[in-house]
């Protein structure tokens, strides 16, 4: 096959952004919305929550399928499949006349989140890039975060002429467009599809034949090998109360109106965090490169913990105090944090079974904020308020914290720095 004279990486990583802004900003309405949700069918907090329980319970059981469906179709079926149901769980919104099918549109969402976002736009990337991985994967993840910061405002001013639901056949059409449109003419599976090499091969420590024609040999360990090491369990655990704990991200939009804030200011000011998370996830992505994972999920989960404690004592009475809270939380919340499976598993387990294992661990994210919901619901329905519960999670943030630093240090796969490999090649 002859060699391609760009390289397509590039052009894979803006469909990546593309198809993360629109999908996983279109399922992030739901904050914006689930205020208008509960009046519109009379419901309480703690039923509005299961939706985004049984959201996420359907996308961790997909996770756990994704590495063998996206053996066995392919990643851009993979990816349409996601569009598909993002777009299709919007129109059951936006036609659903009863709580039932709320919650059969949030089943579709689940699919949509584990099929079309994280999991397959990481395998993506890792597939292309081996040097600035980091940075090519947080430019992905800002995706979702400035899906947010455009998506949810946007939300909020239609509210304002119309309900949630045209808000939702809207935003349903654009989505599949866009979205459409880069998978395409964007998303292309692997380099040596296109006559390639990833991005830093020669960098690669099994690269030191990189001028040969010889087959890319990937580094790592297997999924079955990794399974029976204490640190994939560790992590595991880890990245499960990551879900858990960054949740609260979710419920900022009630919180704040909770404290006297209009729907439309409460979306705006989400949409502010979302546009600051996404640039602090490109500036974290860039460091990362050189601090590698381990530092960037001590600095995410000590910001989050801070963030959350200073957003939750100073609420909405002190403006300035509340922005600072809201920029400390944006850097180390949810979305940043959901960069933290892909960079562990590539750092602790290597590219050789990347495929599966990110499944598992992408699961193990959404599980933890399937269980989150409930939980906060509850604890909240509990008190009339909802210090208990950000409280626990500051608490189970501090947890994850600890497993996934031990994790990650007697990890199977030690990826060497950068430029030990680029000396060795």
């Amino acid at each position: 096959m002859e060699k391609a004279t760009k390289f397509s990486g590039w052009s894979v990583m803006v469909g990546c952004f593309i198809i993360m802004l629109t999908v996983q900003g279109g399922i992030q309405i739901f904050a914006v919305t689930m205020p208008s949700i509960m009046k519109a069918t009379g419901t309480t907090l703690t039923q509005i929550s299961l939706i985004s329980t049984i959201a996420t319970a359907v996308a961790f059981s997909c996770n756990m399928i994704a590495g063998p469906l996206m053996k066995k179709i392919g990643l851009k079926w993979t990816l349409f499949i996601g569009l598909v149901c993002c777009s299709g769980h919007m129109l059951v919104y936006a036609y659903s006349s009863n709580l039932f099918l709320l919650y059969v549109a949030a089943a579709v969402a689940g699919v949509a989140i584990a099929l079309g976002t994280i999991a397959p736009c990481s395998v993506l990337i890792t597939n292309w890039f081996y040097d600035k991985r980091a940075t090519t994967m947080s430019v992905v993840i800002a995706g979702s975060m400035f899906g947010g910061a455009i998506l949810m405002p946007l939300a909020g001013l239609v509210m304002k002429s119309y309900d949630y639901k045209t808000t939702y056949l809207l935003l349903s059409i654009f989505i599949a467009i866009l979205a459409g449109l880069s998978i395409i003419f964007l998303i292309s599976e692997s380099p040596e599809k296109k006559g390639q090499k990833p991005y830093g091969y020669e960098k690669m420590p099994t690269s030191s034949n990189a001028v040969s024609n010889a087959p890319l040999q990937e580094e790592g360990v297997t999924a079955t090998e990794a399974r029976k090491t204490a640190s994939f369990w560790l992590i595991m655990v880890g990245v499960l109360l990551i879900g858990l704990s960054t949740n609260v991200e979710n419920f900022l939009p009630a919180f704040w109106q909770k404290n006297g804030l209009d729907v439309a200011t409460a979306s705006s000011y989400m949409g502010i965090y979302a546009f600051i998370a996404a640039v602090a996830a490109l500036v974290l992505g860039r460091i990362t490169d050189k601090i590698g994972g381990k530092a960037y999920v001590f600095i995410t989960s000590c910001l989050f913990i801070i963030g959350t404690f200073v957003i939750l004592k100073v609420g909405v009475s002190g403006m300035v105090l509340m922005f600072v809270g809201i920029i400390v939380f944006a850097v180390g919340g949810k979305k940043v944090s959901t960069l933290s499976p892909p960079l562990i598993t590539a750092e602790s387990f290597g590219r050789k079974d990347y495929k599966s294992l990110i499944g598992y661990f992408a699961g193990m994210l959404q599980l933890g904020i399937c269980l989150s919901n409930p939980v906060i619901g509850s604890l909240y329905q509990y008190t009339g308020n909802y210090t208990l519960a950000f409280s626990a999670m500051m608490v189970l943030g501090a947890i994850a914290l600890v497993l996934i630093q031990v994790g990650l240090r007697i990890a199977p796969y030690k990826a060497k720095p950068m430029v030990e490999t680029a000396k060795a090649a």
